[in-house]
């Protein structure tokens, strides 16, 4: 066969085992425009580079939108590397937008609602602490809403 990138000749393999199906491929590999192993191996890792520059291009993005959003919301600033700070804004503005009170709420909801999002943020101000407790969010607002209501009463 000739590689349709580079003009090569190359072999294709296949385990057949019956010359039915040994027929079958051999007559359908002549109608394919192949290429050869290098070049598919050349055509992947490019694929691969690509799709990998598309995703550190979103996320730049979004830690660009998260850092003007918490400095928006006056969050607290995070301590830690530059690229720490950018991943722990994107994952505390997920927190915060995964955990909005409801509209239609009272405000006695609201405001403690608001107390234990507060308790949360102020009681992680590294960006190690956003990024090591990711998967936690859950278990952290049940957290904070239990040490909320023991301060409250």
């Amino acid at each position: 066969m000739v590689c349709s990138i580079c003009g090569e000749e190359y072999t294709a393999e296949k385990t057949c085992y019956n010359r039915t199906e040994a027929n079958s491929w051999e007559a359908w590999m002549k109608n394919q425009e192949g290429t050869c192993p290098d070049c598919y191996k050349k055509k992947m890792q490019a694929e691969r580079e690509e799709k990998l520059e598309a995703e550190r291009i979103q996320h730049k993005k979004d830690n660009a939108e998260a850092a003007l959003n918490a400095t928006n919301r006056g969050l607290p600033e995070l301590s830690g590397t530059p690229k720490q700070i950018a991943w722990a804004n994107t994952i505390r503005e997920k927190f915060l937008c995964s955990f909005r009170c409801k509209d239609g709420a009272d405000e006695d909801v609201r405001i403690r609602f608001d107390m234990v999002i507060n308790h949360v943020i102020s009681n992680h101000a590294t960006a190690s602490s956003w990024i090591d407790n990711q998967n936690r969010f859950r278990s952290i607002m049940k957290e904070a809403q239990i040490e909320v209501a023991n301060k409250n009463n």
